[in-house]
């Protein structure tokens, strides 16, 4: 066993002493209480979790502090405390989201390299594609979607054109 001060000591010997002392009504009651209270704890973890997963999931999705605080009913100032708190920043800008998505290792790469040779940094040279794709109602990227291909050849003989007219 375990070596345990002796003011530790004393504390488990009261506890044990008081508990002895309560009838088995009592002690049946109070076992139901401690019981009560871990379910109501563990029910407000579950709920701060859910909390979190849909806070994290909207910001994600490039939703404001606003949106988020209106479809969990508090207000943006607790979404940006609640998100801080979890070591995550949630701006408040009117004009700029930011919106979390995956990119393949390879295309990071890729955009690390575009942004050095262009002395930029890769989160500017992103903006810059996303805005060119999605300039004009998104024209550019509908038809990209719509035929991956085809954009690829059309960008590709765009590039080889303006070569033989530069050289």
């Amino acid at each position: 066993m375990l070596d345990r001060p002796g003011w530790l000591q004393k504390i488990t010997a009261a506890k044990a002493a008081a508990l002895a002392a309560l009838t088995p009504d009592e002690l049946a009651e109070a076992e139901a209480e401690k019981r009560a209270r871990k379910a109501r704890v563990e029910a407000r973890r579950r709920a701060s979790i859910e909390r979190a997963k849909r806070i994290f999931a909207m910001f994600a999705d490039g939703h404001s502090d606003v949106e988020i605080a209106r479809a969990i009913n508090c207000a943006s100032r607790a979404v940006r405390r609640f998100a801080e708190l979890r070591g995550y920043t949630i701006t408040r800008s009117r004009d700029r989201v930011s919106r979390l998505v995956p990119i393949a290792r390879a295309g990071e790469e890729a955009l690390r390299r575009l942004g050095d040779a262009h002395g930029m940094a890769s989160a500017d040279v992103l903006e810059q594609l996303v805005a060119l794709l999605l300039s004009d109602e998104a024209a550019i990227g509908r038809r990209m979607l719509r035929n991956p291909e085809l954009a690829r050849q059309a960008i590709a003989r765009a590039f080889e054109v303006r070569g033989k007219t530069a050289a």
